[in-house]
């Protein structure tokens, strides 16, 4: 099984070569790369340069990679994903669409996508719209991900009464896309914040569990924490990622790590590497 963080804490103090090199000095082959959304302004940034630039940006982002002997596994989309105002709809599927393609560039086999939250963070008031919105928007950019042979990872969401704040709400979204390219992201922390036991909610997503971000808090502010810094039953969830044969990578979300200075990136990054380490050494003596 592989282990993974993200790339954010270290991208956003350093060029992405020397983030890079960073990274693998911490033990780290592989990332979640999250340039992809790092850089979304609606009508600016990253999204709106040419196709040429947008190109050859990710193209020297891979070759980066590429040096220091990392690849990434996983990716992040840009978000928020969806809006009521049409105009900035589009720009925000377009944008999407060229993230898939931004995937399949740096060699990520899945992009993690966030459901359209049209009532925003407070309880939906009409889910059954909602549905209906994410279903038609999803059929927008699935063409791509088939063209670029990039799977989308669906995010649940912290809160409860939000678009897929349950195992059951997000195999539900997921399901009603009848496609092999769709599949579910688990973010440990959003689903401590809603009360919901990690090694529950991964038993109930089962096959459609794919991709993960690992991070813990107190239950009540989405804290991105190191695991044991927080509330998180670790050893259940790592019972049921071994129970469900889990497929994907063990990637971290902790970026509290952005918090400490310079000198000690270096060797935050190692900690939560080291954390790979002991989820793997526990992993392996668990039987399914």
């Amino acid at each position: 099984m592989k282990i993974s963080t993200c790339t954010e804490c270290a991208c956003r103090r350093l060029p992405t070569s020397e983030a890079m090199r960073l990274l693998a000095a911490a033990g780290f082959a592989f990332v979640d790369y999250e340039r992809p959304c790092s850089d979304y302004r609606a009508f600016g940034g990253l999204y709106a340069a040419s196709e040429t630039e947008f190109h050859a940006f990710f193209e020297q982002e891979r070759d980066a990679m590429e040096r220091a002997g990392i690849k990434a596994c996983q990716a992040h989309a840009p978000f928020p994903t969806w809006t009521e105002d049409r105009e900035e709809q589009e720009y925000m599927l377009r944008a999407i669409r060229r993230a898939v393609f931004a995937a399949s560039v740096v060699g990520s086999p899945y992009l993690v996508i966030h459901p359209a939250m049209p009532a925003g963070w407070t309880p939906d008031p009409d889910p059954e719209r909602t549905r209906k919105v994410n279903y038609e928007y999803f059929s927008r950019f699935l063409e791509a991900a088939h063209k670029h042979e990039v799977k989308l990872a669906l995010e649940n969401m912290p809160g409860r009464g939000v678009p897929c704040d349950t195992a059951e709400a997000l195999s539900d979204y997921i399901d009603m896309m009848r496609d092999s390219y769709f599949c579910a992201c688990m973010d440990t922390g959003h689903a401590n914040m809603s009360g919901i036991a990690c090694g529950e909610m991964a038993e109930r997503l089962g096959h459609r569990l794919q991709v993960l971000h690992i991070h813990d808090n107190g239950g009540t502010a989405d804290q991105h924490l190191a695991p044991y810094l927080g509330t998180v039953d670790w050893d259940a969830f790592l019972r049921a990622l071994k129970h469900i044969d889990y497929p994907g990578a063990l990637s971290f979300e902790a970026t509290n790590s952005e918090r400490v200075p310079a000198g000690l990136l270096p060797a935050a990054e190692r900690y939560l590497y080291e954390i790979g380490l002991y989820f793997m050494q526990k992993f392996k003596k668990m039987v399914r």
